[in-house]
């Protein structure tokens, strides 16, 4: 059995979605179909609970929907249940408790914070209108089925059950603001009964498509020369790879430590991991430091445990570095992904002798993980890689890779602090050389740094592809 990572609730309530081996026979035949069945699990205090409604839901779809979707949909009734479970208040003595429920489930969809340690929900991440409309009619299937289900058991089942008119609202195909309104509305109502006080964005046409005002920023653009400077003044081959990178790719700083060794690879497996091929460039992939499928294994499995479970199994004190709450944190802000399924997008390289030269050092990176022992410590590809200290080897702090740019940038009289350079001038680096030394248009540019929201899947491979091409060519404008 695979079970998706707790969807954490409170201290003594977990959400999860695991999936049962289960031998079906369609009805009209004799033919055994043997399936995984995705359920939802409670462990609520000592006592571990399979609501009944989620399992025949989703046995009754067995064979009207692929193993994939059945999933995707169990995933979003266990984030229902889990939202109800944080709220005991809501004990739906009132008809109208389900439709605040359901209505501010999409609010936490809608407007859960890029910062994982400020989420209400910490595995939930930011979507767009559009899928929030998906994961309604999600919700309203699931209700549908419980009005049709003699003797529900849970509260939430029977709620759904009910009689509420919210299923018979056809939520706009397209973001309105007239929409954004009505939840704001149910969020008041919702804080007044939970006694919430949360912070509830201004102006909700954020979501429906205006762009907001956007200060300078406090990091300064560094020049090509000073650039080139830094890097080539850099002695420790470790920082020296990590700024490579994050100026050949605009990664954040974050990012770059949340980085796994299976995630630096030869350019080679780019078509199985990306969909195209590539000229030779290392391939480096940024998947979701909890809930990516992708651990090392270039084959996808449906029984591929998330990063977060492969961590906890290697040692009690390892977790996914957003969700750490010592100097080992790294955060991490969502993005697009290029694979949805396993949860991981990859770089794009915009100067390929940077490419080269980091390529160049990944094998002095390993032999220092290695004699480290760090490769059986952790999977981290960044570590400390100073053989006289007693954490040679550990996992790269974020406070140690700030202190290490610091004195690279002074070590070549590079300013740093306010309004001098800081990692995050990489990024602005990047993006600068993508316009003024490539031509990249607006579009282009958003989607190299995984800003760019896209339709479908195969648009997004199209357009990846596009805009490495764009970059191999390095056909100065």
């Amino acid at each position: 059995m695979e079970a998706d990572e707790d969807y954490l609730v409170t201290q003594d309530c977990h959400v999860t979605v695991l999936d049962i081996p289960v031998a079906a026979t369609q009805r009209g035949t004799r033919i055994v179909t043997n399936t995984l069945l995705p359920t939802v699990v409670m462990k609520v205090g000592g006592d571990v609970v399979f609501p009944r409604e989620t399992f025949d839901w989703g046995y009754s779809q067995i064979f009207k929907a692929d193993y994939a979707i059945r999933r995707r949909a169990m995933v979003v009734a266990a984030r229902l249940y889990q939202c109800w479970l944080k709220y005991p208040e809501i004990n739906f003595e009132d008809d109208a408790d389900i439709d605040l429920l359901v209505w501010n489930y999409l609010y936490h969809r809608l407007y859960s914070p890029v910062d994982i340690a400020e989420r209400t929900f910490p595995t939930w991440d930011n979507v767009v209108y559009e899928v929030a409309v998906q994961e309604f009619r999600v919700i309203r299937e699931l209700a549908q089925f419980c009005r049709k289900l003699p003797g529900c058991e849970s509260p939430l089942a029977l709620a759904l059950s009910g009689n509420s008119k919210i299923f018979d609202f056809a939520l706009p195909a397209r973001r309105q603001d007239e929409f954004f309104t009505h939840l704001r509305v149910q969020r008041d109502r919702w804080k007044k009964l939970v006694g919430l006080n949360p912070v509830f964005p201004k102006d909700l046409k954020r979501s429906a498509g205006s762009t907001p005002r956007r200060s300078q920023p406090h990091e300064r653009t560094p020049h090509p020369d000073e650039v080139r400077a830094q890097i080539d003044a850099e002695t420790n081959p470790m920082y020296k790879a990590f700024w490579l990178l994050i100026y050949g790719t605009g990664m954040r700083i974050s990012e770059g430590l949340n980085l796994w060794t299976c995630d630096v690879l030869p350019g080679s497996y780019s078509m199985p991991m990306c969909g195209y091929r590539t000229n030779g460039e290392p391939l480096v992939i940024l998947a979701h430091p909890v809930d990516s499928t992708y651990t090392g294994s270039i084959e996808p499995s449906l029984l591929a445990p998330t990063r977060r479970m492969v961590l906890r199994n290697m040692a009690p004190d390892l977790d996914s570095r957003p969700l750490l709450t010592d100097g080992r944190h790294a955060g991490w802000k969502g993005m697009v992904e290029g694979n949805t399924d396993r949860r991981y997008s990859w770089v794009f390289w915009n100067d390929l002798s940077m490419a080269h030269e980091f390529d160049s050092l990944v094998g002095t990176i390993l032999t220092i993980q290695k004699n480290s022992g760090s490769d059986r410590k952790h999977p981290f590809f960044f570590c400390n890689s100073n053989p006289h200290t007693k954490y040679f080897g550990h996992m790269m702090r974020y406070d140690n890779a700030y202190e290490a740019w610091k004195r690279s940038c002074e070590r070549v009289g590079i300013p740093t602090g306010r309004g001098g350079s800081a990692p995050h001038s990489a990024r602005h680096f990047w993006k600068w050389r993508s316009e003024n030394v490539w031509g990249l248009s607006e579009q282009d540019r958003q989607m190299g740094l995984h800003h760019f929201r896209i339709e479908s899947q195969q648009s997004y491979g199209l357009r990846a592809e596009a805009l490495y091409q764009k970059l191999a060519s390095q056909e100065v404008r």
